[in-house]
């Protein structure tokens, strides 16, 4: 300030020599000087940018009227204050030219030029770190609401397994508050069935630095009872905002009973339908055997009766009475070779006489054609391997149902069968040149057949394999385990169990 008091010889009196002067006018930091009046001297090009005003305009202010932390009189405390301490460092807002205000940190110098006082401020504009702790407490927040309001059990466990935090889910999960579980040990709550091996993963986890892992618990609840969960496990003992094992739980309880009670009445369906199935085994039996010792035994002594009748004939009998009782013979006959082989497919007794691949060799062959279909039967080696009955049976039951299948439904002119043993197993084939059909929708069409197939090679411990394709016939694939009973053939019957 000059002798006259003029502004811009205070301005030129305070001027710093070149070298300053070019440093503050092209430092990145807003510099303000100011009077002891609160009246602004100088400002910089940054000054003049932070706040969206001209160097000029500056100069015409005061201090109070860009400082919106600074309460009407409080400058004048503040520059005593300075007079005597000579440094501060303040956070408090400026006003920009559009009304917004911009939060700053301002370190505050006190000086004194050729005998008057000046305040010089660094202003550094806070609004980078004011939106960095911003968004870092929107996210803890985020972060702090997803814990608290997801359906899922959080906990962060320690290396040695002791609960450091848990969400509120557990009381809504286990029962239990999340200050009664704080420092417990987790797997208190496993059931003693699962421990075992929780501990091991949990351990292997741990250990090895392994990125996580997902298991199956039991868990305890406040109200006596065992819940399952589906749990995951992540390994952040490593990240410092972390240091620990991150387990997310989900209650699975409904769904684990539901799948409990399925294979439960899974179970009971398919022992009710080897039930059923024994059971139609055994009336096919004691029908066969009715067929076989009794009406084709009548049959038998009918045909007795008319060939004694055609001896005893008297000399003179009607012309055509010869010819009506070699037609009636005929159908006796007939239909006594008809019974035997509804008995014979009611009961194949030939796989227990001759073995499996005969007995499918003679249901090929006596397989009834209305459509001239030709039926092929190919036994390979291996085919001979020891098979007990219900294994035989199985095979047999399958090679039926699908040459049934091939000869009424699929339209095809020849059929093949061949029967195969290898690498513990028998495996028995059926393929046609017929219409085939289009995967799964074949089933309801042909009702309860490949159904009851698959359930007989199931219960035998088997599979049974479908392939299929419109215009390129079917293919089906039966496979049973071997089971050592002798040589190729399966046990006789016993003397109760007839033919």
């Amino acid at each position: 300030m000059n002798e006259q008091g003029s502004p811009e010889g205070a301005a030129e009196s305070v001027r710093p020599p070149v070298m300053d002067r070019f440093a503050v006018e092209h430092a990145a930091l807003a510099v303000f000087w100011a009077r002891e009046d609160g009246s602004l001297v100088d400002a910089n090009e940054a000054s003049a940018g932070m706040l969206g005003l001209t160097r000029e305009a500056l100069r015409t202010l005061r201090v109070p009227d860009i400082d919106a932390g600074l309460a009407p009189g409080e400058w004048r405390v503040r520059w005593q204050r300075m007079k005597t301490r000579r440094y501060a460092k303040v956070e408090t807002g400026l006003r920009h030219a559009d009304g917004s205000t911009i939060p700053v940190e301002l370190i505050l110098n006190f000086a004194e030029l050729e005998g008057a006082g000046y305040i010089c401020a660094y202003a550094r504009d806070l609004r980078p770190e004011k939106q960095k702790e911003t968004d870092l407490k929107n996210t803890e927040e985020l972060f702090r609401a997803l814990m608290e309001n997801t359906l899922d059990l959080v906990t962060i466990l320690d290396g040695e397994g002791v609960i450091r935090y848990a969400n509120p889910a557990m009381e809504r999960l286990l029962g239990f508050t999340v200050c009664e579980r704080l420092g417990a040990f987790a797997f208190d709550l496993v059931h003693p069935d699962d421990v075992p091996s929780v501990l091991a993963d949990f351990a292997e986890l741990a250990r090895t630095r392994r990125f996580s892992t997902a298991l199956g618990v039991r868990l305890w609840h406040k109200r006596g009872e065992w819940r399952y969960f589906d749990a995951a496990a992540t390994n952040l003992l490593d990240n410092p905002a972390v240091r620990g094992i991150v387990v997310h739980s989900r209650d699975v309880t409904d769904r684990k009973l539901a799948e409990i009670a399925l294979r439960q009445s899974e179970s009971e369906l398919r022992a009710l339908a080897g039930r059923l199935i024994q059971g139609e085994e055994d009336e096919a039996r004691l029908l066969s055997r009715e067929l076989h010792d009794d009406f084709t035994q009548r049959l038998t002594a009918i045909s007795l009766a008319l060939g004694e009748l055609e001896r005893q004939r008297p000399p003179r009998v009607p012309e055509d009475w010869m010819a009506r009782h070699q037609r009636l013979q005929a159908m006796v006959e007939a239909m006594s070779e008809d019974l035997r082989r509804l008995a014979h497919r009611l009961h194949p007794a030939v796989i227990d006489l001759l073995g499996l691949s005969a007995a499918l060799k003679q249901l090929c062959a006596e397989s009834p054609s209305a459509g001239g279909q030709l039926v092929h039967f190919n036994s390979r080696r291996g085919c001979d391997c020891p098979v007990d009955r219900g294994q035989a049976l199985c095979l047999y039951r399958v090679a039926q149902e699908a040459l049934r299948n091939a000869i009424k439904h699929s339209g095809a002119q020849e059929v093949w069968v061949e029967l195969a043993g290898s690498a513990g197993q028998l495996r028995l084939t059926v393929r046609d040149n017929g219409s085939g059909f289009d995967g799964a929708p074949a089933a309801p069409r042909r009702g309860l057949g490949l159904i009851s197939m698959k359930e007989r090679v199931r219960l035998a411990g088997g599979s049974l394999h479908v392939e299929s394709q419109p215009g390129q016939g079917t293919r089906l694939s039966a496979a049973v385990p071997v089971s050592l009973t002798g040589p190729g053939k399966a046990p006789r019957p016993r003397p109760d169990q007839g033919l």
